[in-house]
């Protein structure tokens, strides 16, 4: 038996269990809109990346119901540096979108240092930032990042179950696909 975690794979081998990265991201699109923001960057993981496509795809279909069609993107490897530097590139071609969702923490925190260090604005009140995944420095009083939290307790156990269900059918008994919901975090940003 063979279990996929937080890469989705459903076929008669293999069973997946996932975070829904499209809703938290779709959360955090709503939390944006509801505070203000008119204008939206997204910081990418890797371009191959499965959970990074799925939190574009949520932040991006959550927005347009919102009726906003335009997103900076810019991509930070999942690495602190790489926050960093796509903050500086959205900076460097044109103005600063209002609200930006991160991939990670990391390039959260990067992004963040960039906006306050470098660029002298202020979090939230000239850009809101949020981000997925909640390491703990991201709460810590010198970021409060806003933070889209995978419930990963329930995905260890929900993985479990699918196995032992695999292992007791005694034969191909994949084919479950189970999505987990995550639950958003406001802090300052």
């Amino acid at each position: 038996p063979t279990i996929s975690f937080n890469t989705p794979v459903k076929n008669a081998w293999i069973a997946s269990v996932c975070a829904d990265s499209a809703g938290g991201a779709s959360a955090v699109a709503d939390l944006f809109v509801k505070r203000g923001a008119t204008s939206f960057g997204f910081i990418a993981g890797a371009v191959r990346s499965h959970a990074s496509k799925e939190r574009l795809r949520g932040y991006r279909n959550a927005l347009r119901k919102n009726g906003f069609t335009h997103i900076e993107t810019a991509t930070g490897g999942y690495h602190y540096d790489g926050g960093y530097r796509a903050v500086l590139s959205f900076h460097e071609r044109g103005p600063m979108p209002g609200a930006i969702f991160c991939a990670n923490d990391l390039m959260a925190l990067g992004a963040l240092d960039a906006l306050r260090s470098t660029l002298k604005l202020r979090v939230p009140e000239d850009v809101m930032v949020a981000r997925f995944d909640d390491v703990p420095e991201a709460s810590w009083k010198s970021y409060g990042l806003t933070t889209i939290v995978q419930d990963c307790r329930l995905m260890v156990a929900d993985a479990m179950t699918a196995l032992q269900s695999m292992m007791s059918a005694g034969s191909s008994a994949g084919g479950i696909l189970r999505i987990v919901p995550c639950k958003l975090i406001e802090r300052a940003t």
